[in-house]
């Protein structure tokens, strides 16, 4: 992973008011295009633009001295010799607000040359000219350099936060979009800068949309570019990339070759974090064709290693690496391109030299988190490939303590989620390293600690980093008399643990990520799409993920046997009952798996080990929303939601029930009814999946006023004690995956809130056949019938009926829940 963020040099552009200084109107309307071409970020269009208004204007006239002065500043981006000159020469003293100006652009350059004291006695005469000529808008600008300075050199974030705001403030009064812009992407750098990228997002957002109302393109690209930053580094790479996408849309080939190349690479680091590296490669080979012999030139250089050491291409890993290192070698960038230097050795079988250098990279990383837990987890492998476990084993520990402690910078579900996908690798690594020296329990628990750890936090389950003791997953399985299924899904080879009241089993080889992803897929399609019945037609992918996943633990799992299954990456999107069991002999029939065992789906073997759920009995207070109103035409009015209500109702007469049907079901109505107190809650209404967000996934209710949504993410924070949560509704189980916690929607969500068990659908479901099954389920549940065993025998009854309901795609999508 490489992330490093970059201080992308703010333009400050203002057009000065040039009424009163001898300009024509053709002057000031050139001046007004120069301005404007260097915040839309044409650079060159710029100075031509600005060359044009000097030679029309007099020498040592204002607007002569204001295009000069513009001319320095567009050159401050690319020809810091060609602006230094240019800044040399002062202007009449009459002109008091353009010699403020002129200092504040030699404190920018003397900045950038990391001539800090000499930058800060520029600034401090810049703004006491600027104070007394009334020139609040070379102040703001002052104030913004200030604030950049007191962050760099002085680590002074209240000092350089306090100096944002008051630009701010001024651009407010003045009514000022630019400026207001410019402070709210100085506030979102701060709090990038310290990684904070989750309180950095909105300050971009809100910059991207103020700036685009202040007619600055440049900036809009600017804010965009950031933006893209902190969704890369949040996990939502989809988002990140389309943010640089968006602000390379703006610049094109007319930008400055520093903005362009910029972009190219952190849109690399995006693809790159995504395990795209070719993409990232592509993308960074771009950056260094407009690289210079300078720190942003070696930062490119440095990914591009990195790019390379992911497949493998050591000498083109190396040569990069040396380059970047021959065009910069500072504090700041040196443990990067360590890091690449361990990888590098590490690649070429040198460990004892991987580890030296792994050593150097966490002792000159100190506020670097990514490079610090990557040198643990790197050595933690290094340690257990060579067969030092204590030393493995410690480093571990400290990678997941460097790990959580970053996780708690970030306020929001949304991006702890995708935070936590990203560690995923360092897990996946460790795992398979204890499994090559067979230590397997160990491997289980690592694999383990990786999953539902939200869910974990919210149930106060502290993780066991330490070696020993390890977790006793055979009591689990005893206390519960179920046989416990945990998979783990990793790119070269993936392994099923079978935990029964004998013990834990050794673990099953299982095929590489890439090939379960396929069968899934294809099964999937024939189920969902073809509305297959692979009881009267073969399926070949059906028949390789049973073969693979199941046959191999079959004589561990007893007939009728309750298995509670913890799956991984794609098998989240498989409902296992639905796989085909084919015979071996001709004297037998094809079954489905359904029938041979009673499933439910766990988040962890941890959230199982807390469960403390009572023995089944029947429900002595239901909640039932559903059968709304249709909120608009793209999602019409379910056509048995009322059939399906009424059957509720008829199989629990003695449960205390409470209903909001029609137009009651509003989203409201779900807090006011207090669901905290209820034992069963049943919804029945569409239900719209949200991907991108999946916590913005919604059950379509009753519309009051503009809202008909109750959203996944206000159900978390709403306390629940529930046995059971029932959403029969399409998609409703989840959106998205995350890697380490799992599939993400209201099963998830209701799960967090606190419910023990949840129903919901894996896809699109025909609510012409949901009032049977749901009748059966509740008929069930009112004789004290566990909810497991309840939705079986309704699944079961729709199999054996006879009719066309027995295919997978009917019964199939609903799914248990439990923890």
């Amino acid at each position: 992973m490489i992330h490093q963020s970059t201080r992308l040099k703010t333009i400050i552009a203002c057009i000065v008011a040039l009424s009163g200084c001898g300009a024509r109107p053709d002057e000031a309307e050139l001046f007004r295009q120069a301005v404007q071409a260097f915040r839309d970020g044409k650079p060159e269009k710029a100075l031509e633009l600005a060359n044009s208004v000097i030679k029309q204007c007099k020498p040592d006239t204002e607007c002569s001295w204001d295009a000069r002065l513009l001319e320095a500043e567009v050159q401050l981006d690319g020809d810091s010799d060609s602006a230094a000159t240019l800044l040399s020469q002062q202007p009449p003293m009459r002109f008091t607000a353009l010699e403020a100006r002129r200092l504040w652009l030699q404190g920018d350059l003397e900045a950038g040359q990391e001539h800090f004291e000499l930058a800060e006695e520029l600034y401090s005469k810049a703004r006491q000219m600027a104070s007394s000529a009334g020139a609040w808008d070379v102040i703001a600008e002052v104030d913004f350099s200030r604030a950049k300075l007191l962050f760099v050199a002085h680590h002074d974030m209240k000092g350089a936060e306090a100096l944002l705001r008051s630009v701010a403030r001024d651009a407010t009064r003045h009514q000022d979009a630019y400026y207001d812009a410019i402070a709210l992407n100085g506030l979102g750098m701060l709090r990038q800068k310290l990684w904070r990228f989750d309180e950095a997002r909105p300050l971009f957002q809100q910059a991207v949309d103020a700036a685009r109302n202040g007619g600055g393109q440049r900036l809009v690209a600017a804010a965009s570019h950031n933006l893209g930053i902190c969704y890369a580094h949040l996990g939502s790479f989809d988002a990140a990339i389309k943010s640089h996408q968006t602000a390379m849309d703006l610049l094109g080939e007319s930008g400055s070759a520093y903005y362009r190349m910029e972009l190219r690479r952190q849109t690399g680091n995006a693809y790159f974090d995504q395990g795209d590296y070719h993409k990232a490669i592509e993308f960074y080979l771009q950056a260094v064709t407009l690289a210079r012999r300078d720190k942003l030139g070696a930062r490119c250089y440095r990914a591009l290693a990195s790019a390379y050491a992911k497949v493998e291409d050591w000498d083109a890993a190396e040569r990069n690496n040396n380059t970047a290192i021959s065009y910069w070698d500072d504090a700041e960038l040196r443990p990067w391109t360590e890091e690449n230097q361990a990888i590098i050795a590490s690649g070429r079988g040198m460990n004892d030299k991987a580890c030296a250098l792994y050593r150097k990279t966490i002792a000159d990383a100190k506020q670097i988190p990514v490079l610090l837990w990557e040198s643990h987890a790197a050595l933690a492998n290094i340690y257990a490939r060579t067969g030092k476990y204590r030393e493995a084993d410690d480093e571990f520990t400290k990678t997941v303590e460097i790990i959580d402690k970053d996780t708690e910078k970030i306020s929001t579900l949304d991006y702890r989620m995708s935070f936590f996908s990203l560690q995923i690798d360092f897990y996946h690594d460790y795992t398979s390293a204890l499994l090559a020296r067979h230590a397997d329990r160990r491997a289980l628990e690592i694999a383990d600690s990786s999953r539902a750890r939200l869910l974990r936090q919210r149930l106060s389950i502290t993780r066991n980093a330490e070696p020993a003791p390890s977790p006793d997953y055979s009591s689990v399985a005893r206390r519960l008399n179920s046989v416990l299924l945990f998979y783990e899904v990793m790119p070269r080879q993936s392994y099923l643990w079978v935990i029964n009241q004998a013990g834990v089993h050794p673990p099953i080889p299982l095929p590489a990520a890439e090939q379960i992803r396929h069968w899934v897929e294809q099964y999937r399609a024939f189920i969902e799409q073809k509305v297959g019945d692979p009881m009267t037609a073969t399926n070949e992918a059906g028949q390789q993920l049973y073969n693979s996943l199941i046959a191999p633990a079959a004589r561990l799992i007893p007939r009728n046997s309750r298995v509670i299954l913890i799956p991984d990456d794609a098998l989240y999107w498989l409902n296992f009952e639905t796989l085909p069991v084919y015979p071996n002999s001709s004297q037998e029939l094809p079954h489905y798996w359904i029938e041979d065992v009673r499933l439910e789906i766990a988040p962890s073997l941890m959230t199982l080990a807390k469960d403390q759920s009572t023995r089944p009995h029947a429900p002595a207070s239901v909640l039932i929303i559903g059968n709304p109103l249709s909120p608009n035409r793209d999602f019409p009015k379910l056509d048995y939601a009322a059939t399906e209500i009424e059957t509720i109702e008829a199989k629990l007469p003695a449960a205390q029930r409470r209903s909001f049907t029609g137009p009651a079901a509003v989203p409201a109505a779900y807090q006011t009814a207090g669901p905290g107190k209820f034992s069963l809650l049943h919804f029945s209404a569409h239900a719209e999946a949200n991907r991108e967000s999946p916590l913005d996934s919604a059950i379509i209710l009753s519309p009051e006023g503009d809202n008909f949504k109750l959203y996944a993410r206000n159900v978390i924070d709403i306390p629940l004690t529930a046995d059971l949560v029932t959403i029969s509704a399409c998609r409703s189980a989840g959106a998205r995956s995350y890697s380490g916690e799992g599939l993400v929607g209201f099963a998830w969500a209701f799960l967090q809130a606190g419910a023990h068990n949840v129903i919901a659908g894996l896809w699109d479901v025909t609510d012409s056949s949901t009032p049977e099954i749901m009748g059966v389920l509740y008929s069930n549940l009112a004789s004290g019938v566990s909810p497991a065993d309840a939705l079986r025998a309704a699944k079961l009854n729709l199999i054996h009926s006879g009719r066309g309901y027995h295919r997978p795609y009917y019964w199939g999508p609903f799914q248990i829940y439990t923890r």
